[in-house]
């Protein structure tokens, strides 16, 4: 065995327990796309070393020796792993959930240098949908004669928040790691203000935006107005008798 390898091999273990990682690189991406971890090296001599972990317990995944006999331990990364031999950064394709966790890049050469990096994989956002609610408070009632309650939720949410706006203005917002998120809106009748829900995560966002023409609309007593049509307009006294609604 090639004596200047069998150090590095004990240079590497040594350093495994004595190196600190006191700088992370994070990087966060979405499911699916190709993921290069560079080394920021310029260069690799012909005796250098690098090599690639993963996790907690810093599995080897890859490893490039003597100027370009490159080796991949596979496990989850089988045939996802391409190691440049000029510069040691590591490409990872077609990411998955899978793949996030902790890499760590160490180059082994006249001195041990070393670099960290904390990969997530997040799912593209689902786009979220606007269904009609109740009115989320008795008092929210009192305000106006008429309200619309309307509920936008999405599911499979992880790390996703969920944010209604009023026009560019923020509304409100919700965020959860649940697989499903809603949340509430109540506007006035007639209400001419543009609204928008948006789900996003740090790598996607989907966004629908909201007629604000309701089907139903709730008195100050919390009884539903309906929809008298032309029967109502001509008669509004004896529809509203009929349907047992406010004027």
């Amino acid at each position: 065995m090639n004596a200047k390898f069998t150090f590095y091999t004990f240079v590497t273990l040594f350093y495994n327990y004595q190196l600190s990682y006191d700088e992370v690189e994070t990087v966060e991406v979405t499911e699916g796309v190709n993921v290069t971890l560079r080394t920021d090296l310029t260069g690799i001599k012909s005796d250098d070393m690098i090599r690639w972990t993963f996790g907690t317990t810093d599995t080897r995944i890859a490893q490039l020796v003597n100027s370009g006999t490159v080796s991949f331990y596979n496990g989850i990364f089988t045939n996802r792993l391409n190691l440049d031999k000029q510069t040691g950064s590591l490409t990872i394709s077609n990411i998955s959930f899978i793949h996030s966790g902790v890499y760590k890049q160490q180059l082994i050469s006249e001195q041990v240098s070393n670099k960290k990096f904390s990969v997530t994989v997040y799912a593209t956002v689902p786009v979220p949908s606007i269904t009609q609610g109740s009115p989320q408070r008795q008092s929210d009632l009192k305000s106006s004669s008429r309200r619309c309650s309307v509920v936008c939720s999405v599911r499979n949410a992880y790390k996703v928040t969920l944010s209604w706006y009023n026009g560019s203005d923020l509304h409100s917002i919700s965020d959860s790691g649940n697989s499903t998120l809603s949340l509430p809106l109540d506007f006035e009748h007639g209400d001419n203000n543009t609204y928008s829900c948006v789900a996003a995560n740090p790598v996607s966002n989907q966004t629908v935006h909201l007629n604000t023409t309701c089907t139903q609309f709730y008195s100050s007593k919390g009884t539903t107005h309906h929809n008298l049509g032309y029967f109502g307009a001509l008669f509004p006294n004896l529809a509203c008798y009929y349907y047992q609604c406010d004027l």
